[in-house]
């Protein structure tokens, strides 16, 4: 028995996501961003990985980076 996934309407909320990647898994991070944002179940991805500009930053930056947004 298969069941749809219920819509997201107004009244209801999606999900909200947190994605992130260190310099090693910046494009495997983006593949998989581009396939949650076009999601209808998905309502925010906050994407706190490094980006290709940005790939020598580490995963201990990027954990910083998400603990001082967190903070503000």
């Amino acid at each position: 028995m298969t069941t749809e996934p219920a819509a997201v309407t107004p009244a209801t909320h999606g999900l909200r996501l947190v994605l992130g990647a260190d310099e090693a898994g910046v494009d495997y991070n983006n593949r998989i961003l581009a396939d949650l944002q076009a999601d209808p179940r998905i309502s925010e991805i906050i994407d706190i990985g490094v980006n290709r500009s940005d790939a020598r930053r580490t995963s201990s930056g990027v954990t910083r980076m998400w603990a001082s947004r967190r903070e503000s």
